[in-house]
């Protein structure tokens, strides 16, 4: 009875002891609850084991600096914490932290209970910051008297330029040598066509040092200088189509009136010569291949720049010149959209770029003359970087439509020489209302022709086909439709 009474009287007082530590407990509070429990001539008890405790944080004090020098010397070590050990995780990482990172040696620490003391020694004990303290320094000693180990060859240290602090390593990134930030720090300069001419004007004004609005003229000498093999291409097919165009001329005419009095075979027959005669003289329906090229050249440095000016890039509202400084803004004294119109106008006159207006046809012609003025009224609200490109672009094709124009630089390229057809002398007709309407009702009246005709080829095919496929029709050697039944004739004799 007395062996079971005793047992029970040390599970109470470990029971007491851990309830009163997980409380969060400091200093003399600790030993005074500690000292109640121990009821019944326990005090002894309660000493001894205090006393156990102290010894062995001064033996693991004493023990660390070998186990150091130890580890410097690549030795694997264990070192075994009894239940008591006293000082806190965080001090113990300070410690050895130098140590380890030094060697590939590694510690081995043993202990049943070591989970349980560290966290219970977390809390501010006042007894084991002082073990703690004196393991610090303990190990410190050992780590700058030890000797070092020979193979050890440090890294280089990195020169100051070098060094980045970590809260400007991004900012570094997302600027670009002007220090401006990088456009795809903004989120443009993707790998879309409009992307990679973002990206050819960042590279022109960061690398070459030009202001914006230099980076895009160059941009467009760039491309001209890219599509200069068909701008020569497409000189010759030009000046080929303006020497033979009478030619061609009568063989359109021919064709026109074999159409408007139903004549397939004729219009066909002309069809066919024609085509035979463009290919004997080289002249192919690619007359506007440079234009056809340049449209979607032309369409990504449009949503490029206008992405580029809508964003808006701060450095490109300083970056023009003269009156337009700011490239994000349309101009305030339509200027750019005025010499923009007129270069345009003037290319379609000289014919630099594609059909000459002497081949064209009288619509089309007077379109293309009231394209320029159309398209004033639209692009006056466009941003100055666009029509900068635009402007550009526009005075280079008359440059090289002057330069192409010396006998000099045509013989160069092998341009054939233009034939000056004489001109017909037709009188000049004054403008008239009456004239104008007789016109008009005449080309209504072919058209009415030409809807006719295809209507009757139309039903000539459906009655065609249904011959064909469906019942044979009654015939009658008469028009039913203007006598109901002719009178049978009597013969004479009968």
């Amino acid at each position: 009875m007395r062996m079971r009474k005793v047992r029970k009287k040390r599970t109470m007082r470990k029971r007491t002891t851990i309830r009163s530590r997980g409380a969060g407990w400091q200093g003399e509070e600790y030993e005074e609850k500690d000292e109640s429990n121990y009821r019944n001539g326990d005090r002894r008890g309660y000493e001894a084991e205090k006393g156990d405790q102290q010894t062995q944080s001064e033996e693991m004090s004493t023990k660390i600096p070998s186990i150091c020098a130890d580890l410097r010397l690549g030795k694997r070590c264990t070192l075994k914490v009894a239940s008591g050990l006293l000082f806190p995780q965080k001090q113990f990482r300070r410690c050895f932290s130098q140590v380890l990172r030094k060697s590939g040696s590694k510690l081995n620490i043993s202990s049943r209970q070591l989970q349980r003391c560290v966290r219970i020694m977390q809390r501010n004990i006042n007894t084991d910051q002082k073990v703690a303290s004196e393991v610090i320094k303990a190990a410190t000693e050992v780590s700058s008297t030890a000797p070092k180990d020979i193979n050890y060859i440090p890294a280089p240290p990195k020169a100051p330029s070098e060094i980045v602090a970590p809260e400007f390593a991004d900012i570094s990134e997302s600027l670009n040598a002007l220090g401006e930030p990088t456009l795809k720090s903004l989120g443009l300069g993707s790998y879309y066509p409009s992307g990679i001419v973002q990206q050819i004007l960042e590279f022109l004004h960061v690398s070459c040092d030009l202001p914006w609005y230099a980076s895009i003229a160059s941009l467009t000498l760039i491309v001209r200088v890219i599509i200069f093999p068909l701008f020569v291409k497409q000189q010759k097919i030009n000046t080929r189509m303006q020497n033979h165009f009478p030619t061609l001329q009568k063989m359109m005419e021919k064709q026109k009136e074999c159409e408007l009095r139903g004549d397939h075979v004729g219009k066909y027959k002309y069809m066919s010569e024609s085509l035979d005669y463009r290919k004997k003289h080289k002249i192919g329906i690619n007359s506007m291949l440079t234009p056809l090229v340049q449209a979607p050249i032309f369409m990504s440095v449009f949503f490029g720049t206008r992405a580029m000016a809508e964003l808006p890039i701060q450095s490109m509202k300083t970056g023009g010149i003269f009156w337009f400084t700011d490239l994000t803004l349309p101009d305030p004294y339509f200027g750019l959209p005025l010499i923009t119109s007129a270069t345009l106008l003037t290319i379609i006159h000289i014919g630099a770029e594609g059909q000459p207006p002497e081949t064209m046809n009288r619509v089309i012609k007077g379109m293309m003359y009231g394209m320029p003025v159309v398209m004033f009224l639209f692009i006056q609200s466009f941003p100055t970087a666009m029509l900068c490109y635009w402007t550009t672009n526009n005075a280079l094709s008359l440059i090289q439509a002057y330069f192409f124009k010396k006998q000099a630089v045509r013989r160069f390229f092998d341009i054939p020489d233009k034939i000056i057809h004489p001109k017909k002398n037709k009188p000049k007709e004054s403008f008239s209302v009456t004239k104008a309407y007789k016109d008009a009702k005449q080309k209504v009246k072919e058209s009415k022709v030409k809807y006719t005709m295809v209507e009757r080829e139309r039903m000539n095919a459906e009655l065609f086909r249904k011959s064909g496929e469906g019942p044979i029709s009654q015939t009658y050697h008469y028009d039913p439709t203007k006598v109901s039944k002719p009178k049978k004739l009597k013969l004479k004799g009968s």
